[in-house]
């Protein structure tokens, strides 16, 4: 079923600058299948393209020309009137399915072959392989290059062959970015007067104050006015912080404005941005070089350059509302409402969140492709610690950040340290694997006890690197994982001594699964790093430990 997903992506990307509801009208055909094939069981093509002796070039050039698929529609499905309602409510464009006729032939027949072989499922290779034995689009263009007894040939040999697994999740991950980047300016065509208004507001103000927009906009300073309607305090910020974007995009002419102007902004000496950086070391005006570095100059750009996709689709709130006053007549066009006639209708319901600048580096963990999420990667900033620094902020601490105290440097450097052993082998979340690898390839008292016992570090690393899987793609960001998580809540501080993790770790083991140890308890005991020789080092170092919790 992945292969047809990744040829809708396909699609959609192809005709997202339509906009959304042209790219996701769109129908997958057989041939759309083939090329996804193409594109994600490479070593299974090789061997299909070249038994048939057919150049790969040659066969997208002739797929391509297929365009949109004329293959006939499914059958109609019979449901029940109940649930036939159900999907007609969320049906696609002129009642189109998703796939075409061959296409979802293929899949059935590729799953009653597994069935009848008893097997729980069946490949992409098995979909192929069925999709060129059915008259359609895609067998149609092989056809022009071998003939069919070459087909079915090959088709044989694709069924003998094991299907390369595809990463869907980052497939789609990266899809939905293309998707919306293509559809991004259709998107942004927002109907009605409310969006009139306010353009016409932006570009009266600039004739009137044209050098307020020509220049870097003094954000702290801006931030700490007065707003003069409290309960739309937060997205008065808000757009305090895009008119500084807008200006540093304008400053370059621009023709978007990007999460990267923003961040120029937000480097400012007295934003809360700058101070939680400051406080973790970060050089602002090396980075503040490196951003101008790459934002490029234009020689002629929009007077107010639009929101691009990255910074448009993150744009923070404070979570209000829009509640319904009272019904809408049928002959009523909510579209062409004024702003006045729509307030008849409904009303907005402030949220309860407060404004911190912050707020923004969120943006940042999501978009892994901006220069911004490149400079906090390399600060070994997560999106736990602003999250705890957005929570801290909540508590209502007007001066909450210069109260708060200074992250352990102890747990913070292998934290960073951990995230990048996790990050080298693209891990999904950081484990207590790649806490331990931090910590014994650093000059840290890990490494030094393992030396003082006389134990193989290098052999441990070595063997922890073979526990470690190492994955085709992942996060630039890698959250801890739920065990990190648990071991850390239970476990306690880390301020003393680095030691401190690996006490954590045996401990946690010690107490809640005496009778299974894990592979890397196992694999610590067996080197003869147990919990009795870490918790004797930290005692000589005058820490405290904690017995095991024993159950009674």
């Amino acid at each position: 079923m992945s292969l047809f997903l990744l040829a809708g992506m396909r699609q959609r990307e192809s005709k997202a600058h339509l906009g959304m509801n042209e790219a996701l009208g769109l129908v997958t055909g057989t041939g759309d299948v083939l090329v996804a094939f193409l594109d994600h069981q490479k070593p299974a093509a090789l061997k299909l393209l070249e038994y048939l002796g057919i150049d790969e070039s040659e066969l997208r050039n002739h797929l391509s020309e297929i365009g949109e698929t004329q293959e006939p529609q499914p059958e109609p499905i019979d449901l029940p009137p109940g649930l036939r309602d159900t999907v007609s409510s969320i049906s696609r464009p002129e009642g189109k399915r998703p796939m075409s006729a061959p296409v979802l032939a293929s899949w059935r027949s590729a799953r009653q072959r597994a069935t009848e072989q008893g097997k729980e499922s069946f490949s992409a290779n098995d979909v192929v392989a069925q999709l060129l034995r059915h008259d359609c689009e895609a067998r149609s263009v092989m056809l022009g290059f071998a003939r069919p007894d070459e087909i079915d040939g090959a088709t044989q040999i694709l069924e003998g062959l094991d299907a390369e697994e595809v990463d869907f999740m980052e497939a789609n991950r990266t899809h939905l970015r293309k998707v919306l980047d293509a559809a991004w300016p259709t998107l942004c065509e927002v109907k009605g007067s409310m969006r009139v208004h306010l353009d016409e507001a932006m570009a009266k103000n600039y004739e009137e104050h044209p050098a307020r927009y020509e220049q870097p906009l003094a954000l702290a300073e801006e931030l700490q006015r007065p707003c003069p309607i409290p309960e739309k305090e937060f997205i008065a910020r808000v757009g305090t912080c895009l008119h500084a974007a807008r200006n540093e995009a304008r400053i370059r002419r621009a023709p978007e404005t990007t999460l990267d102007h923003l961040l120029l902004a937000l480097l400012q000496d007295g934003t809360a941005t700058s101070e939680f950086l400051d406080r973790r070391g970060v050089d602002r005006v090396t980075w503040r070089a490196e951003l101008d570095a790459v934002l490029p100059r234009f020689e002629d750009g929009p007077t107010i350059p639009p929101n691009a996709r990255d910074l448009g689709m993150n744009i923070p709130d404070d979570g209000s509302k829009i509640r319904r006053k009272k019904d809408i007549p049928d002959n009523v066009d909510i579209e062409r409402l004024t702003r006045e006639e729509r307030a008849e209708y409904f009303e907005r319901v402030p949220g309860a969140a407060k404004f911190t600048d912050l707020c923004w580096l969120l943006a940042y963990q999501r978009e892994e492709l901006t220069k911004g999420a490149g400079l906090i990667l390399s600060a070994g900033i997560t999106a736990d610690e602003i999250k705890c620094e957005l929570a801290l902020f909540e508590s209502g601490d007007p001066d909450w950040f210069r109260k708060r105290p200074a992250i352990e440097p102890t747990y913070q450097s292998v934290a960073t340290a951990a995230q990048f052993e996790a990050r080298s082998r693209w891990a999904p979340t950081v484990l207590p694997e790649h806490e331990m690898l931090a910590l014994l390839n650093g000059s840290t008292d890990t490494s030094q006890l393992v030396e003082d016992l006389g134990l193989d570090g290098k052999g441990l690393v070595q063997a922890l690197d073979a526990l470690l899987p190492r994955f085709a793609s992942g996060p630039y960001f890698p959250e801890p994982s739920s065990t990190c998580n648990a071991i850390w809540l239970v476990g306690g501080t880390v301020h003393a001594s680095d030691l401190q993790i690996v006490e954590r770790i045996l401990w946690w083991n010690a107490t809640f699964k005496e009778n299974e140890a894990t592979p890397l308890v196992q694999l610590l005991r067996n080197a003869g790093l147990t919990l009795e020789a870490v918790q004797q080092r930290l005692r000589e170092k005058g820490v405290e430990v904690r017995e095991p919790l024993r159950e009674s």
